[in-house]
């Protein structure tokens, strides 16, 4: 068996160096999907830990000031999609099918007329956190186990 040329030292010092700052590289860039891992408590549904996975699979924790980021981004909230739903069934039951375009001032005239209704309803207790939680992560499985994963 023929003997391996050996790399000198420098070789080995630029090859440390280049490895380094390609896992450092990697682990910065988020992957095409911006992928996230919840840790879940499966008791209560509540979110214990939020990272990043970055295409190797490697976690990183987010920063409390980038989940709220990501948390005001527009995207709607599981509770304004409840009174929502609250809102349809009302309107359901009234007739009212039409929706013409709705001033701010219409939207929190609207918000102060069925808060209270949903206070008073069973509809209130759904959207108690804890109710929200378990219900977000019941989905979350059903959907787990009846979709493939996408692997990073």
């Amino acid at each position: 068996m023929p003997a391996r040329p050996r790399r000198n030292s420098s070789q080995k010092a630029n090859a440390s160096a280049r490895a380094r700052k390609d896992r450092k590289t990697a682990s910065t860039t988020p992957s095409g999907g911006s992928l996230f891992s919840f840790t879940l408590d499966a008791t209560t549904g509540e979110v214990v830990k939020v990272e990043t996975l970055n295409a190797e699979g490697t976690r990183r924790k987010v920063p409390e000031r980038q989940r709220k980021t990501l948390a005001r981004k527009g995207r709607e909230r599981v509770e304004e999609v409840l009174v929502e739903a609250f809102e349809a069934g009302i309107d359901c039951v009234l007739g009212d099918s039409s929706e013409p375009s709705e001033t701010d001032r219409d939207a929190e005239l609207r918000h102060d007329l069925v808060a209270p209704l949903i206070k008073r309803s069973s509809a209130s207790r759904l959207l108690k956190p804890e109710s929200l939680n378990l219900a977000i992560l019941g989905t979350l499985m059903q959907h787990s186990a009846t979709e493939t994963p996408r692997v990073p």
